[in-house]
């Protein structure tokens, strides 16, 4: 038996082609990025849903933004209301899902890890509200009106907002072959 072989020396791995998951800085960016976007969402809806009377609402910005509260029972934009459960599951599926692209990807793709981590954090708050209140706490409302008409008439909130700013730059990067 020999001391030192060469054909079983451990060669150091390449910083380009490590695992995201053994790099110290991608699970810290990964993990508290999620960990933040949960908490500013979980916050946000705390301070809203304590400050303000349901029926109320409160002038952020005069004819543009304002906080009102609403009780989402379904998804995107109000679709699929009463179905918590398959809300809950997809959720479930969705953040393994984003787990394992995390998981699998390289330590230096930065940019794909702040996308996963926001869109992780999101489907965490949301999931947190249909778990604990069997809905979803929307409370920002964005007046944008053209002749005479809303827009945009929908009431959103943090986590819905990580959730479509992650997903976007996700498929942005892909289409562009950045990740």
């Amino acid at each position: 038996m020999e001391f030192f072989d060469v054909t079983q020396s451990a060669q150091p791995q390449c910083p380009a082609t490590e695992k995201a998951i053994r790099s110290l800085s991608s699970n810290s960016l990964f993990w508290i990025g999620a960990a933040l976007t949960v908490a500013a969402d979980l916050i946000s809806k705390w301070w809203t849903f304590k400050f303000i009377k349901p029926g109320e609402h409160l002038t952020v910005i005069s004819d543009f933004l304002y906080f009102q509260l609403t009780q989402n029972y379904g998804a995107v934009f109000g679709m699929g209301k009463g179905k918590v459960w398959v809300f809950i599951i997809a959720s479930l599926v969705a953040m393994f899902f984003i787990i394992q692209l995390f998981v699998q990807s390289r330590s230096r793709q930065t940019m794909f890890h702040f996308f996963l981590a926001i869109t992780l954090g999101g489907a965490i708050g949301n999931l947190y509200d249909r778990c604990v209140f069997g809905y979803v706490r929307d409370f920002i409302f964005v007046s944008i009106r053209a002749g005479g008409k809303e827009l945009w008439p929908w009431v959103f909130n943090v986590a819905d907002m990580a959730l479509v700013v992650g997903v976007a730059g996700l498929l942005i990067g892909w289409f562009f072959g950045k990740f």
